[in-house]
């Protein structure tokens, strides 16, 4: 007599560890949404805040002052070539400095250089040796004649840098801030 052969509990464990892998990747996805959601909430709400400011140095104050706390990040800071002369700005701050220190920043970030290492760039002055994990942001257009320069936020620890949607939104901090500073210098073309 023929022996049945009963497939039916190899196909439910099979479609129980196929129910689990995707409820793994959609928790993995619904983390990854909310992560992003704020992120885009934390990028507007930082151009929202410079809106507000009188000029240049009102709104260079705000980003190196409110936008640590608004984007949750150790350290914001600021390069920028205005004319012949460059400045980098942050919380002690702000310094001279030699514009192909801004020009090298600028070329690395096309238009965001993300990176990880035991210091930041040293764009970030003495908080470089703190900095673990960077965003090198582009600002202006270096050949219209308008202020150009680098956006520096910076972490502390080491950590996994968003890719794809999370570089998007900051290139879209470097345009809006580039285009708030052409509009208060009056070189916006």
């Amino acid at each position: 007599m023929a022996e049945v052969i009963r497939f039916e509990e190899v196909a439910v464990a099979k479609l129980r560890d196929r129910l689990g892998a995707v409820e793994t990747a959609n928790a993995d996805l619904i983390a990854y949404a909310r992560g992003h959601h704020r992120a885009t909430n934390a990028i507007h709400d930082a151009v929202l805040a410079i809106l507000a400011a009188e000029g240049v140095e009102d709104a260079l104050q705000m980003i190196v002052e409110l936008w640590p706390g608004l984007l949750g990040i150790d350290r914001a800071t600021v390069a920028l070539v205005i004319g012949d002369t460059a400045y980098r700005v942050d919380v002690d701050g702000t310094y001279s400095l030699e514009p192909q220190w801004v020009e090298r920043a600028f070329a690395l970030a096309d238009p965001v250089a993300l990176r990880t290492g035991d210091h930041g760039d040293a764009l970030f002055g003495a908080a470089a040796r703190d900095m673990k994990s960077e965003a090198i942001i582009r600002i202006g257009d270096r050949h219209s004649g308008s202020p150009f320069g680098v956006l520096l936020l910076g972490e502390e620890r080491r950590r996994e840098l968003p890719g794809g949607e999370g570089t998007s939104l900051l290139a879209f901090l470097g345009r809006s801030l580039g285009a708030m500073i052409g509009g208060w210098t009056g070189t916006n073309r």
